[in-house]
Order: structure tokens, then sequence, then C-alpha cells
């Protein structure tokens, strides 16, 4: 029979990918397993049969160990497209990138048990992996469930490329779209080992809630939660042990701008590791200051203005206030009204009532010095982006 109406035979007579797999499995005589980029087990050959401690371990957890997938990263590094590993246990394992319309979405891993792997129809196994990747990517039917981590690093990527397509995704998670949502990125490129692992068993000890991904040398985590001052605390903590540098991101509004949260995180990361002072979880609301120096375009910035302080902006472009300007000097002059009405030539009680109003519409807290960091720096990067740089040194 012809490789591809064999292939095509089991495809649709399977109502799953893990059933396809199976029947693969039964043509090769030796399992499979699919690893998506995010370098979960999507999908594997039963292992009642296979007596391989690392094969059974990974398919218990559902993940592979960070410093193996680092470990497959740097055996890929020279662009082939398939290895022979051998140094896994006692079994051989053949790796077989995965791509879909060109970009990379995963792993067919091979193990060698029952069948040489030179012995292996090549041609199948060939048409199979086409098949394969076809199931990985979300698109596929075939796929009917669509897990939290892969729809979060779909989202990073900008797979969707319409809300539409998004929308629908998000109904297949259970994700909620709220105005709680935080990015946290860690940098692991600098732990080695084994200690990659304890590192990642201790973050999901400290928050089980987390949503954990893995991007080229990057910790992913997500959560639809504010984080407690507790929470917080052990985190800086690990990162202090490990000598981590990690970021978290302002809230996130939209999920579907996740890819444009990601990237401008991952630049604040970036420049505040190569001038780290301590090892520490990052607020990106302390740092939209120096956004202007990452060369990121002026359209994307206006994103990242703290979301009340953008709605303050708003109110005042739509009624002609000027509660940004009473805001900000306030702030700047320690929360002194004496100051803020001379600045603003204003009567005190002027400025208190436009406090109050600002109180009373948008739940602005002037008492949280978290807070009034992530208001001031967001009405310096407002005032930079409407070219009024000169109510900053005034």
């Amino acid at each position: 029979m012809d490789v591809y109406k064999k292939l095509f035979d089991m495809y649709t007579n399977s109502i799953s990918i893990n059933e396809f797999i199976k029947s693969v499995t039964r043509e090769i005589n030796n399992p499979i397993a699919l690893i998506n980029e995010n370098f979960q087990i999507i999908a594997y050959s039963d292992n009642d049969l296979y007596n391989d401690a690392f094969y059974d371990e990974a398919i218990k957890k559902g993940y592979w160990t960070l410093s193996f997938a680092k470990k497959i990263q740097d055996e890929f590094s020279d662009g082939s497209e398939y290895k022979i590993i051998d140094f896994i246990n006692n079994h051989r394992r053949l790796f077989i990138k995965l791509k879909y319309n060109e970009r990379f979405i995963g792993y067919c891993v091979v193990l060698e048990i029952n069948k040489k792997i030179e012995d292996i129809d090549h041609d199948f196994l060939r048409a199979a992996t086409i098949i394969f990747a076809k199931s990985l990517y979300t698109f596929d039917p075939i796929s009917k469930d669509l897990n939290n981590e892969t729809f979060l690093i779909n989202l990073i990527n900008h797979l969707y490329q319409n809300r539409q397509i998004y929308l629908e995704r998000l109904k297949r998670t259970n994700i909620s779209q709220n105005d709680c949502s935080h990015l946290l990125l860690f940098d692991v490129s600098g732990i080695k080992d084994t200690k990659e692992d304890i590192f990642l068993g201790k973050i999901r000890l400290i928050y089980r809630k987390f949503i954990l991904s893995f991007k080229d040398n990057y910790l992913i985590a997500f959560t639809n939660e504010d984080l407690s001052e507790d929470v917080l605390n052990k985190l800086d903590n690990l990162l202090f042990t490990y000598k981590i540098v990690g970021i978290m991101s302002s809230h996130i509004l939209d999920l579907y701008r996740l890819d444009e949260i990601y990237k401008l995180n991952l630049k604040l990361l970036m420049t505040i590791r190569n001038s780290v002072n301590e090892y520490k979880l990052y607020d990106e609301e302390r740092y939209k200051i120096i956004l202007p120096f990452l060369g990121i375009d002026k359209n994307l910035l206006f994103s990242f203005i703290n979301y009340k302080i953008s709605k303050v902006y708003q109110y005042d472009t739509l009624n002609g206030t000027n509660f940004i300007d009473t805001i900000y000097v306030y702030l700047i002059n320690d929360h002194s009204l004496s100051e803020a009405s001379k600045i603003l030539y204003l009567h005190k009680n002027t400025v208190l009532y436009r406090l109050d109003r600002v109180k009373e519409l948008f739940s602005i807290n002037f008492d949280s010095a978290k807070e009034k960091a992530a208001y001031l720096y967001s009405i310096v990067l407002l005032y930079y982006l409407l070219n009024k740089v000169n109510k900053i040194v005034s």
C-alpha cells in the first residue's frame, strides 16, 4: 500500500492524536512522544511495555525538565532538522523537528526499543511527522483540547491572526480575561543542570496557580490574580538564592496583545540584567521611565501607560479637565497641597477638589508607595509621548 494512503487511512480512522500515534507506533514498532515548543508532552504512545525510566517519568509529569530541554536546544543549535541522541538512559532516541507553515512548533521523539532507528521506514516516518506537526498546530480539528500553556505560548508567538480566532481559542481554555492578569519572566540562562528543575519546582510550590511556559532561556509564568506580598517576597528570596533576575508586567487588560507585552518586558528584563544590582523580581511599572530609550515604537508605548492614568488622560481629553497635571505636581511634591497650588496657580481647595474627583472617578490611591511610582512614571512617559518634556523638568 502507498505510504501516504496508509497514513491517510490511519489519520481519518483516528478520533484523537493519541489514537493516531498508537497506529504509527504499531507500524514502526517503537514508542513515540510529541513535545510542543513549550516542552510539554502533548501526545504519546502507551508506555506499559517500554522499560525506560526517563520516558515513564516525563510522561508522568507531562513535560520535559528545563535542564533536558536546554540540552536538546543546544543539540539543535547547528540548524539540524533531526538528531539521534544516545545519552539518555540505555536507549537511543530520534528527535525530529516539527514545523508548520515554516514555523518550529515542537519535536517528534522516537524511542528505540524494538526496532533500530535505521531500520524504520524513513518515508513513512517523514510523512507521519507532517501530520504530527499539523496536529500540534492548534488549528487542526483532530487536536480537540487546547491547554492553557499552549494557548499562552501561541499568544506570545502571535499565532492567532485576528481577534475572532483568539476569542474562539480562549473559549477552549479555562483562562478568563480580567484586569488582574500578570506575565512574569525569569532569565534562567545562568543556572545549570538540575538546579533549573529544582528552581522550577520551587516556583510551583510558592504559587501553584502559575501557568508556566518555557521559551528560549526564559521561564514564563502567567497568573490571573494579583500576587500577595508574601508570594512576592518568597519569589524575591528564591531569585536571590539562584542569582536570577525576573520582571513582572503591569496589569494585562487585553490578552490578545500578549506578544507585545512579552516583547516589551523582555527588553526591559535584558536592560535590567545588563546593569543589575540585585537578583530579584522587578516591576515593569517602575521601569516605564526608561522605555523611550529602548527603541520601542511610540504608538506601542501609549499602550503601556498605567491603565488608570490612561483613563484619566482620556477623561481630560474629552472633558477639558487637567487632572493629569494635578496628579503629577501633587505627587512630585510629596503630597504637598501648598506646593502644588503654587505651581498650578490654583487655590488649595481647587487642587483638593480635583484630587478628590480623581479618587472618586478612577479609584486612584495616592497613599500607596508602589502605586505612586506607577502613576508618576506613566505620566512622565505620557508627557514624553505628547512632546511635553518641559513639564517633567519645569
